[in-house]
């Protein structure tokens, strides 16, 4: 643990069961903690360099029958995300042309081990659509590992039905069939949300997941179909990813992908009122957090981020474990983590112990240039100090020189 007088708070948050305690001038008072819905990504698929950072668009990409006939593509122009493939040719084989796009972590290569970790609830919302006189069905991949481990939940526009399956270690279960009630038409957009939750079971005291999928006409509302599921085939401890794809099993295929979102419910830890502080992206106004088996953290700034020419922006969060801060007038740190954004654009999160030494590099789940927040996570295994409570300050440099600290009274 390293003591920081220089950095020394004038407040301090402490996350305990989903409330927070106050300090200030060693004064400790309680409050609600704020807990709602946070976009922790988003992508309306009009920029591809904005979608590649998010996406892997090549590790899964299933190749079958004629090569480079499976393809998923950023519209720049239109700004959709477009799945293309071409099934009839294949439609007496195993093999298929299987376009996935799956979320990864932010900036990073594209492979397996870089797929994203996503928190154990949260709602997916994302538009689709079937271009005149194209086929395809529309599927939201949660708890994704690979395509031997996930589940799906699927429209299936030949027979207007909402699907649920879970695939484990290579063995398809379907779970539900549920129709829709009116037909997806080819030049319409429908906007599915899948609400995914690790609950317990009423009926058996178990952990299961429950996932709710809604699909609604995006022209008329009114027009809309909600069922779900409860099954515990796949553990989020063991896969957690997420995916979409637009596919036919026998038939060539384009499909379109607009919107998507994903909100998480998390812990809103405190916010500061208005400050002018240059550059705007510096000024931190809230934080959150949540954690289940990973810690997650949100920065929220004042203004989109973006590069400085010549200097490296931080972003940093310190976590006081034990909370010995509480008797201090020194703020004591068992950990930090630190994001980074160069001149040259590269975003980086790692995470040191409180005397500064490097323990890894983390995943940063979405944000940087262009928004105004990080999302970061941490698996909790790395933090092995921390409890059910803990202290948390936050901090902002352009290069050396400290820009904001969080939180502190205006």
């Amino acid at each position: 643990m390293r003591c920081s007088p220089r950095l020394r708070p004038l407040l301090l948050l402490l996350l305990i069961f989903g409330s927070y305690f106050i300090l200030t001038n060693n004064q400790i008072t309680f409050s609600s903690a704020l807990v709602n819905d946070l976009t922790i990504i988003e992508d309306d698929f009009s920029s591809a360099g904005r979608t590649l950072q998010l996406f892997d668009l090549t590790t899964e990409v299933y190749d079958a029958g004629t090569i480079g006939n499976s393809l998923v593509t950023v519209d720049e122009v239109n700004g959709w995300l477009m799945f293309t493939g071409q099934n009839k040719e294949n439609a007496g084989s195993v093999r298929k042309d299987e376009p996935l796009a799956i979320l990864k972590g932010y900036q990073e290569p594209d492979g397996y081990s870089h797929y994203l970790k996503l928190p154990y609830n949260y709602t997916i919302s994302v538009d689709f659509s079937l271009p005149p006189g194209s086929k395809g069905h529309f599927y939201v991949l949660p708890r994704y590992g690979s395509v031997a481990n996930k589940y799906e939940v699927v429209v299936d526009t030949d027979f207007n039905n909402l699907v649920f399956n879970v695939v484990v270690s290579g063995e398809w279960r379907e779970l539900k069939v549920s129709p829709l009630g009116f037909d997806i038409e080819e030049g319409k957009w429908y906007r599915m949300q899948v609400t995914v939750l690790w609950v317990t079971d009423s009926l058996t005291g178990g952990k299961v997941n429950r996932i709710v999928a809604t699909v609604t006409d995006i022209s008329d509302p009114a027009i809309t179909h909600s069922d779900e599921i409860l099954d515990s085939s796949i553990l989020p401890i063991a896969h957690n990813g997420l995916a979409i794809l637009g596919f036919h099993p026998s038939e060539d295929f384009t499909v379109l992908a607009d919107n998507l979102r994903v909100d998480a419910q998390m812990e809103k830890l405190g916010e500061e009122p208005d400050e002018a502080l240059s550059p705007s992206d510096l000024d931190l106004k809230e934080v959150w957090a949540l954690s289940d088996d990973r810690l997650f953290i949100a920065l929220k700034v004042a203004n989109q981020i973006a590069r400085d020419p010549s200097e490296t922006k931080y972003w940093s969060v310190e976590l006081d474990a034990d909370k010995e801060s509480l008797a201090s007038t020194s703020w004591f740190r068992d950990y930090s983590i630190v994001i980074s954004l160069s001149p040259d654009g590269v975003s980086q999160a790692h995470l040191f112990d409180g005397l500064g030494n490097w323990i890894s590099q983390v995943q940063i789940v979405s944000g940087g240039e262009s928004t105004d927040i990080w999302v970061v996570s941490v698996p909790l295994g790395q933090l092995p100090l921390m409890s059910e409570s803990f202290l948390l300050y936050s901090y902002t440099e352009l290069g050396a020189t400290v820009v904001d600290r969080f939180p502190e009274t205006a």
